[in-house]
């Protein structure tokens, strides 16, 4: 168990590699409900089943969550993750999560793979289309692909510099980058 607060600013970020198309929701929704039959209905779980996607809100494939989250959570940037250069300032709130596919729950474990719901004050920016689209056969690997990373501005600046000098040490060191993580910037 790790609380947002424990986690380095460096690695306060979700980071989403798959955008669900509303086929795919419709399976997970459904697979839900297979997988929890004779289980206590939770309140996240009726709300997830009965959910249909709005314009605004998009459902992402997320890696290995950074802390424990409550949900909401709301975050405020946007970032292409093998260039975070290209980042975009947007209002969204994750509102529903869906623990390792099956299990919808009123929060995000650390350490985890969920399917985030997130519901945007304006419309969904262009950078979460980029990602892989899955269309709910979950035949395909997104490995290597175009990744979002989800942050508070706030952290942004030391996600932006921690990336960069990882990237740095990955030319460097190839699969050893890691052994010189905490030695002095270049």
């Amino acid at each position: 168990m790790q609380t947002e607060a424990q986690c380095p600013p460096t690695s306060r970020f979700l980071l989403a590699d798959e955008l669900l198309t509303d086929r795919a929701i419709r399976f997970i929704q459904t697979e839900c409900v297979r997988r929890n039959r004779g289980k206590e209905a939770t309140a996240a779980y009726q709300q997830f089943i009965g959910w249909v996607r709005q314009a605004n809100q998009v459902a992402l494939f997320t890696l290995y969550a950074y802390a424990d989250l409550a949900v909401p959570k709301k975050y405020d940037c946007l970032f292409n993750y093998n260039d975070p250069a290209q980042f975009v300032r947007a209002a969204c709130e994750l509102t529903y999560s869906i623990w390792e596919g099956w299990l919808p729950l009123d929060q995000v474990e650390h350490g985890h793979k969920h399917i985030c719901v997130l519901t945007f004050a304006d419309p969904v920016p262009d950078m979460i289309h980029s990602l892989y689209q899955e269309d709910g056969d979950f035949t395909n690997q997104s490995f290597h692909k175009f990744k979002v990373g989800l942050c508070d501005f706030a952290d942004f600046d030391a996600i932006a510099r921690a990336l960069a000098r990882r990237a740095h040490l990955k030319k460097i060191y190839s699969t050893t980058w890691w052994e010189h993580e905490e030695q002095d910037s270049p």
